[in-house]
């Protein structure tokens, strides 16, 4: 069993590299009194330039964190982020903390019992819960940033509170379990009562804060990106536990707009057993004038084209200034008609290209997880799938990001070292943009 406080950064390496206590899913011992950081925190940003349903790009801020030790594991299962950056940043921000963008350390919830009950009171933690855009949950780990703590059903829903709230009804960016045994806040425990590694939906913000409203006020699709078959590894059956949905691909863009200027990242982590003393770490990087006057092009949103064997050829247009691109569709499982007892998760699957302009990538037919039998399910359901199965329906997720910086090769299990590369240049000193295409989400297809 995977401890629950794991988050899917850690269990990757932990596949990928085997636990140094020798069982996987243990936490390991806790001996930092303050010394030396337990790791090596790297922070790189960057331009997002985000497309939206209505056709017109919005340009965002990108963030790029490393969290490893040296052997590439990542260095914490729980820590506490501050991103804080230059004056203007994060205008949306609670005046008490200006120009930055924080979270709530375990001990914090511990001592706020129900954030949702204490929320809807004037109470001495109203303001500071209010405040935090991180839940206490969400921290940076392997590769970007994650809930270390994955029972809820959603990890970063936005909690409407009332008319008290001053931040325009808007709690922030928390798991919907801050406090796993209160369930979903409306007394329901999730229906998989499971383990699962969720990414967070990005951009942040986009379900909400900080500007209030349906998607930040912006037209842009929450999404949770993760990397599968064939770019990666298989991401279900094959050794690899069942609710672990995907690699994570390191970036979190954020609907923010990018200021030049200087941007510090604090990651506060427990140096004692008991979580009661904490220590930090930090990370500075410089995202200059150039970059934010001049954002990678917008990404057009990929199309896809379904064969009856079961295959699919995505056609993408990536733009110039992208050095690679990450192509991504997530599929039902084409066995659904006969998985009555539970509902697995969707199939991942992601293509890398390293060239600019039109061009049409192919997925073949068999890259889907084992069924009951052992035999590899078809990427895309057809109709041998609904004779075999009793599949009569099913959807898919298709979109595409670009960057301009070496974001897969510092993916597990790409890079197991302390300090991958993560930006353009050098790829340690630089800048980190990416531009995501408009998701499509939930596209119902016919078995053929």
């Amino acid at each position: 069993m995977i401890a629950r406080n794991v988050s899917p950064l850690v269990v990757a390496a932990l596949l990928l590299a085997g636990c140094t206590t020798g069982q996987v899913g243990v936490t390991p011992p806790v001996s930092n009194s303050g010394g030396a950081p337990p790791g090596t925190l790297q922070l790189a940003v960057g331009t997002a330039t985000m497309a939206q349903s209505n056709g017109t790009p919005f340009v965002g801020l990108n963030v790029v964190t490393t969290f490893r030790q040296s052997n590439g594991e990542p260095a914490t299962v729980a820590n506490t982020p501050t991103l804080s950056g230059p004056a203007n940043f994060s205008a949306n921000a609670p005046t008490q903390t200006p120009n930055s963008i924080y979270g709530l350390t375990p001990q914090t919830v511990q001592n706020a019992g129900n954030l949702y009950t204490r929320s809807k009171q004037l109470g001495q933690y109203q303001q500071q819960v209010e405040g935090s855009y991180f839940g206490s949950l969400v921290g940076a780990f392997g590769y970007g940033f994650a809930p270390d703590n994955i029972v809820g059903q959603a990890p970063n829903l936005t909690l409407f509170v009332g008319p008290a709230n001053p931040l325009g009804n808007c709690l922030g960016i928390v798991p919907i379990d801050e406090i796993p045994t209160y369930g979903d806040f409306a007394g329901q425990q999730p229906a998989f009562n499971a383990i699962r590694y969720i990414a967070l939906d990005l951009p942040v913000f986009s379900n909400g804060c900080p500007n209030g409203g349906a998607n930040g006020g912006h037209n842009i699709q929450p999404f949770q990106y993760f990397g599968g078959p064939p770019a990666w590894p298989a991401t279900q059956g094959n050794g690899i536990p069942t609710g672990f949905l995907g690699y994570p691909l390191g970036f979190t863009d954020f609907i923010t707009a990018p200021v030049a200027g200087t941007y510090k990242l604090s990651g506060a982590y427990p140096s004692n057993a008991n979580a009661t003393t904490y220590s930090n770490v930090t990370a500075s990087a410089v995202l200059p004038a150039s970059s934010v006057s001049k954002p990678l092009p917008v990404f057009p949103q990929p199309n896809l084209r379904i064969q009856a064997d079961g295959s699919g050829y995505v056609d993408v247009n990536v733009p110039a200034g992208v050095t690679e691109a990450v192509v991504i569709a997530s599929t039902t499982r084409c066995d659904f008609g006969v998985l009555t007892q539970q509902s697995l998760p969707r199939q991942q699957y992601a293509i890398v290209t390293r060239h600019t302009g039109f061009q049409s990538l192919y997925l073949s037919s068999n890259l889907g997880p084992p069924d009951s039998s052992g035999n590899p399910l078809h990427t895309f359901c057809n109709a041998a799938d609904k004779a075999q199965y009793g599949t009569t329906s099913a959807q898919y997720d298709l979109t595409a990001v670009g960057f301009d910086y070496p974001a897969y090769e510092a993916s597990y299990p790409q890079s197991t070292t302390g300090t991958p590369a993560i930006t353009n240049g050098d790829g340690h000193t630089g800048q980190a943009d990416l531009t995501a295409a408009n998701p499509q989400v939930q596209v119902s297809y016919p078995l053929q």
